[in-house]
Parts: C-alpha cells; sequence; structure tokens
C-alpha cells in the first residue's frame, strides 16, 4: 500500500490533510509533519484542515506550522466553506472515526483517495483507502508520522523534528506511556536537529486563564457525581459542561478519580459529544477498556462513533439530549460493576 500511496501522492495535484475537531498538539505536529512531507514528494497543493477549531495547547505548535514551516492549516467552521470539488488525495490523522472530523465528513466523501495515519485502538471504516498507516502500540500519531517518513525517503528538518518531539510528549503525558520504540523515534528526532526544550514549551499544558475556562472548571467540579467500585478500587467521575471537556476531565483525574468521563452537547452534530480520561496505572490494574466498556454500548445504543487507547479517547452519540446519554451511561455503570458500585455522596456545607 506504501507504494500505491507514493505514486498518488506525487501526482497530486491537490492535498488535504484532516484532524479532528480541537486538534491537540499530537493532531497538529503530525498533520503538518505529513503535509510538509507531502508537499516534498510533490504534491502541488498542499493544506492542512482541522473541524471547528483547535485546543489552546495545540495553537503555539500550530503557528509554528505556519510560520517555519510553511503549512497552511485553516479552521472549517460552516458546511459552507467546505470546497464542492473533490481532492486527489485525503489524509486523515489521529481520527478514529469520521464523526471527529464533523462537517469535514463531507470533503472525505469526495476524496479520489483517502490515508489512514492513526495510533487508536477502536476504528471506524473510512472508503477509497491507498494507505492504512495504523498501529495502536505506537505512543503518538507523531511518531507513526516520523516512521512513514523514514519510509518513503522524505528527510524531516529541525522545526517539524521539533513539533514531532512536542506530539510524543503530549500524549504520552510526558512520558506516563513510554515505550523503547518511543524513546528510539525521540532520539533520532533530536539527532536530526530537534529542540528538546522547546518541545516541552510547545507541549505544556496552557490551562486557559480567561474567565470562560475558569467558570467551565468550576462548574465541572459542581456538576460532577463520584462512583467508587470496591471490587476494582476504581473511582470513577461524570460531569458535564458546555465547553472546555478535556480539561474538565483532566482536572477530576488531578483531584483523585481514576476515570472520568465528561460530556457536552454538540451542536453542529446535534449530538452529545463524550470525552473520557483515566490513569494508566489503575485501569491497567482493574484490566478495564474504559471506551468498550463505558462509552461503546452508548454509540451501539444511539449511533454515533468514537475511539480512543487506554488512558484517553472521545465518543460522539447521536443524541442532543446531554440528560438522556448520561442517564444512559448511569445504567451502563451500574450493569457493568454491579452491586460493588457505590455512589460517592457527602453533605454540603454549610454557609
Amino acid at each position: 500500500m506504501l507504494e500505491s500511496f507514493e505514486r498518488v501522492a506525487r501526482s497530486a495535484r491537490e492535498v488535504v490533510v484532516l484532524t479532528h475537531s480541537n486538534a491537540d498538539v499530537d493532531a497538529v505536529a503530525a498533520s503538518c509533519a505529513i503535509a510538509r512531507a507531502l508537499r516534498e514528494l510533490g504534491s502541488r497543493e498542499v493544506r492542512v484542515l482541522v473541524p471547528e477549531g483547535i485546543a489552546v495547547d495545540a495553537r503555539e505548535c500550530s503557528r509554528l506550522c505556519v510560520e517555519k514551516i510553511g503549512i497552511s492549516i485553516e479552521v472549517v467552521r460552516r458546511s459552507e466553506s467546505i470546497p464542492n470539488r473533490g481532492a486527489d488525495l485525503c489524509v486523515i490523522v489521529d481520527t478514529a472515526t469520521m464523526v471527529q472530523l464533523k462537517n469535514l465528513a463531507l470533503l472525505v466523501d469526495r476524496c479520489r483517495a483517502c490515508a489512514i495515519i492513526d495510533h487508536h485502538r477502536e476504528r471506524g471504516k473510512f472508503r477509497n483507502v491507498v494507505l492504512e498507516y495504523v498501529d495502536p502500540s505506537a505512543s503518538s500519531s507523531s511518531e507513526l508520522v516520523y516512521e512513514l517518513c523514514k519510509k518513503l525517503g522524505v528527510p524531516v528538518d529541525q522545526y517539524t523534528a521539533t513539533m514531532l518531539i512536542a506530539g510524543i510528549i503530549f500524549d504520552t503525558r510526558r512520558f506516563a506511556r513510554a515505550t523503547p520504540r518511543m524513546f528510539r523515534v525521540l532520539a533520532e528526532l533530536m539527532e536530526i536537529g530537534g529542540s528538546y526544550s522547546e518541545a516541552m514549551q510547545l507541549s505544556a499544558p496552557k490551562h486557559g486563564v480567561g474567565r470562560g475556562a475558569k467558570i467551565a472548571r468550576i462548574k465541572c467540579i459542581l456538576r460532577h457525581r463520584g462512583f467508587h467500585d470496591k471490587r476494582s478500587d476504581l473511582y470513577i467521575a461524570v460531569s458535564q459542561v458546555g465547553a472546555y471537556e478535556s480539561q474538565c476531565a483532566n482536572l477530576l483525574l488531578s483531584i483523585g478519580y481514576d476515570v472520568a468521563v465528561v460530556a457536552t452537547e454538540d451542536d453542529a452534530l446535534k449530538a452529545t459529544r463524550l470525552v473520557f480520561r483515566a490513569k494508566e496505572d489503575a485501569v491497567s490494574k482493574a484490566a478495564l477498556d474504559v471506551f468498550n466498556a463505558l462509552l461503546k454500548p452508548l454509540v451501539d445504543k444511539f449511533g454515533g462513533g468514537g475511539g480512543g487507547h487506554r488512558v484517553a479517547g472521545a465518543a460522539v452519540v447521536m443524541r442532543r439530549s446531554v440528560d438522556e446519554v448520561l442517564r444512559e451511561l448511569g445504567k451502563v455503570l451500574r450493569e457493568f460493576f454491579g452491586d460493588s458500585l457505590r455512589e460517592i455522596a457527602e453533605e454540603r456545607v454549610v454557609v
């Protein structure tokens, strides 16, 4: 399949690289790096498209891509902004299912050929695929893109190397999920000239200090419900916010929970988006696959899609009512854990 991909890339007049909405550092770094590689191979017009927006954490990485590497990154918020013509090649990066592309899924349907680069275990199906470079054992999509560049014979420059290091640092949670393969890739990227110190800055969490992010985090705590499973000793949180759901999930982990699931209404898709985060040691000890155990039953019942790996993932459930989805999640929790699950309830302070 690699030969077919290279042949299509060399002859393509227009190539679009697509990644998931609210693109994080790994998604932006991997997308920019493969876009640069395609340009080096001879693709005439290459650009990166992101549905709806780029995560706060990834905006510095996005600026580096545009200013130093010269790759255009466009945020597409409305269906009317999507070109009617089909691109010669669509490269879909760090995206498990079509629903994560939001309105850009329309563009994929028009592409003459598609390539998939991803490290998530749970995946949907894509059409017209000429390359499926998918490996769940990889630390990140940035790691996979670097390996693919080597196979294609495309050298990586120092700015791209720095971005890819940042993508790896970010998606491994600063090496909480490290592997020997990942460290080998990291060493090669640093030998190329990638700056580890700059990558650390690019991948550092940019906790929103604005009023909107602050209010979202407060609501996240006030609205959440906590559960404890005595059998596995897992502490699980469920909450709902209007935005900043990843920050909410990470906040819940930081105060002691092992698994956090956060819901928000997705106006564009008229659906509910669920984001989860988990602690590696806790879910490994409990042998819990969060996506398959807790989120996939909701997708199966209501429709939608999603994916992820052991400690992070998301699903889009085709129900606009967040309350209805969360009630069903409550049923799934109780059915999965049984009688050993108890809600954590405390009286609120008297003021």
